[in-house]
């Protein structure tokens, strides 16, 4: 089933973009558990598990790996996605900032910001990010719009805006908040969703918990040969 928007007007033109680091350099919160080569193998399936889900569900739609990683430049082209080169000493939300531009300059009305650490993408939470855009685009016809997922920390673990730029991006420690406040402060038509698989990313070891194992396309053999001790912890944690 394919995800297909509403065209507004003007036409919708959406451009979903992807951050990643450098793939031997994600994930340091596990590292109290994990060795650096499953971190790094434990990267690689999350950016495959996200580029295949828009692949294969949403075609039609641009997307955009922002990114100095050559692996995830090569899994990018792959999958059919556009790359622009960011360094992570850069840091997150300078690189995304860039991105909202390119977004603006190439002539995209809407942009999703998504990150690869969801380990279980659900169409039907990416269309209620897209209907509820929708909606503020229709209750507000004059305004810019956007809407949040967030993150069961307090975090953001989807962002939508119409124009890419409506928002800086605030990524951090309770930057649902931050993007509330900021899009409060414009005058914005602003949304928070919470979604139940998007609020559970993958940073901590206790995260791992959450997760539904059988619905995890990409994961490393390594973590599924540990996933009876991980249950163990789900039951009895």
């Amino acid at each position: 089933m394919l995800i297909n928007s509403r065209p507004s007007s003007p036409p919708y033109k959406l451009n979903i973009v992807i951050p990643v680091k450098q793939l031997n350099k994600a994930k340091q919160r596990l590292s109290s558990r994990y060795t650096p080569y499953q971190r790094q193998t434990l990267a690689d399936s999350l950016l495959r598990n996200t580029l295949s889900f828009f692949q294969e569900y949403c075609p039609h739609w641009h997307r955009l790996v922002v990114t100095e990683s050559p692996e995830a430049m090569a899994l990018a082209d792959q999958y059919g996605a556009t790359t622009l080169y960011r360094r992570d000493q850069d840091g997150l939300n300078s690189a995304l900032s860039i991105a909202s531009q390119w977004s603006l300059d190439h002539g995209f009305s809407h942009q999703l910001i998504v990150p690869t650490d969801i380990g279980h993408w659900v169409v039907d939470e990416v269309k209620a990010l897209l209907d509820s855009i929708d909606t503020l685009a229709q209750q507000h016809p004059r305004r810019a719009c956007a809407v949040l997922a967030q993150a069961h920390d307090g975090g953001t673990n989807a962002l939508l805006m119409s124009p890419p730029t409506a928002l800086t991006p605030q990524f951090g420690p309770n930057s649902a908040w931050h993007h509330q406040q900021q899009a409060t402060a414009r005058q914005m038509a602003f949304k928070s969703l919470y979604l139940t698989s998007l609020s559970q990313d993958l940073d901590t070891p206790e995260d791992f918990t959450q997760i539904h194992w059988h619905q995890w396309p990409h994961q490393p053999q390594w973590l599924s040969q540990q996933q009876p001790s991980v249950m163990q912890e789900q039951r009895y944690g």
